[in-house]
């Protein structure tokens, strides 16, 4: 396996992560030293690999196939473990991308420091949901069943625009991103960092810059179009 996704720690937020995942065709091994977190994997969702291990021990994640991985998410309810799993990981591979659950705020920039690309706090999140559930209602109840709907994976998603595309240099009216599995284009991420938000059709693609697109998960992640793009591995929603 290469490419894929390495959740370590199997509770309820690694299993909302696993979740994300698999709906969205991502390949994915899990690492789990719990027994009772690992049953409920092998049940739940017996066509995952997984592993009964230790994630801070660097043989169970070379066994995972992190030097061949994409992304890394830890998931543990001790942020000192969590910080010595960033570090053996950062270790293990220089280009894999690592998201850290910290159960701490104040633990974010050791985790930036130790490696982490990005760090995700519950308690931030939560506040966030519960006023944006306040003041944006329909907003929130949109995303909700965008993100629920069982018969459609609409996401909204990153596509890395590569060096060798044929679409590099062409405006966005010859792109035509809605002709790629009916994609709705949201903005460019442009590779000097400026964000622009509903581009105009004017707009010429660059190398290197990111397109972030709406659209169904596996539309966006089909190997035709990989020919032109090179979907990256995290989704955003």
């Amino acid at each position: 396996m290469s490419g894929h996704s390495i959740v370590c720690g199997a509770g309820q937020t690694g299993i909302a992560v696993l979740g994300e995942l698999l709906a969205t065709r991502r390949p994915v091994v899990v690492v789990e030293e719990d027994e009772t977190n690992a049953a409920k994997v092998e049940e739940e969702h017996p066509q995952v690999h997984l592993l009964r291990g230790d994630f801070t021990d660097d043989a169970v994640l070379l066994q995972a196939g992190i030097q061949r991985a994409a992304g890394i998410v830890l998931c543990v309810d001790s942020d000192k473990d969590a910080l010595v799993g960033t570090v053996v990981a950062r270790q293990l591979s220089l280009s894999i991308r690592v998201m850290v659950r910290a159960t701490d705020e104040r633990a974010r920039t050791r985790f930036r420091a130790a490696g982490a690309d990005g760090v995700v706090s519950p308690a931030m999140i939560g506040g966030m949901r519960l006023a944006s559930e306040l003041v944006r209602p329909t907003t929130v109840n949109f995303l909700d069943r965008m993100l629920r709907a069982h018969d459609r994976s609409m996401r909204i998603e990153d596509i890395q625009v590569g060096q060798g595309s044929s679409f590099v240099g062409q405006t966005l009216k010859e792109l035509a991103p809605s002709q790629y599995a009916n994609l709705l284009l949201l903005a460019v991420h442009s590779v000097t960092g400026e964000v622009v938000y509903n581009p105009p059709e004017s707009h010429r693609v660059e190398a290197g810059s990111t397109l972030i697109v709406m659209g169904e998960a596996e539309g966006v992640l089909a190997p035709a179009r990989a020919l032109y793009f090179s979907p990256s591995t995290c989704a955003t929603s």
